[in-house]
């Protein structure tokens, strides 16, 4: 019986200990999201104590929204940070990492490869890659390597990209960039 009370205290401690950290990060994330409101207005939104945050605002009249999931694969999670803009584009466009979409057993047919300088491979699937200006897509997607996708298309913009450290990644340094340069880069496909 005895035992039996002491793993139910350990138990119970684990969980408070495994929350405590997880609110810890959670709060890290949030506090650098509220640098982003500083710069472009907006609010964090965060339904619970230990929710991840949700950072709405705007970016030259359009409507940025920054919000996280995640994926366990195996034994390990992975964090992803999904950024997306209200900016309507004509024609839709898909700019994908190779090794990103294979890893989600999809086919790579259809898409026009773009050979990245630091080995990394990137597809576009676009419906006339003649219109487009290969050189300055290029310059763009260089700007905010590694990601897995960019999706283009009447209803805005949808970005996601894989993060080993959402405390570092989310800084805004670091957030700031790539919602400049993803603006920029639908700016190609007018």
């Amino acid at each position: 019986m005895q035992y039996i009370v002491y793993g139910l205290i350990l138990a119970i401690l684990f969980f408070l200990i495994i929350n405590y950290l997880r609110k810890i990060h959670w709060d890290a994330v949030h506090s650098n999201l509220l640098d982003l409101v500083d710069e472009f207005g907006g609010e964090v939104y965060r339904r619970g104590l230990l929710a991840r945050p949700v950072f709405h605002g705007k970016y030259k009249n359009c409507e940025v929204t920054i919000n996280f999931s995640q994926e366990r694969i195996k034994a390990s999670r992975n964090n992803y940070i999904n950024i997306s803009i209200n900016k309507e584009i004509k024609e839709s466009v898909t700019i994908v990492s190779l090794d990103w979409i294979k890893s989600q057993n999809e086919s790579t047919d259809d898409l026009v490869n773009i050979a990245m300088d630091d080995s990394q491979e990137y597809g576009i699937r676009i419906k006339n890659i003649n219109n487009i200006k290969k050189n300055e897509l290029k310059s763009q997607i260089e700007k905010i390597i590694p990601f897995n996708y960019i999706f283009l298309g009447q209803t805005g913009l949808i970005f996601e990209k894989e993060s080993k450290n959402l405390g570092i990644d989310t800084k805004f340094d670091s957030l700031k960039p790539d919602i400049e340069t993803i603006y920029s880069l639908s700016n190609l496909f007018k």
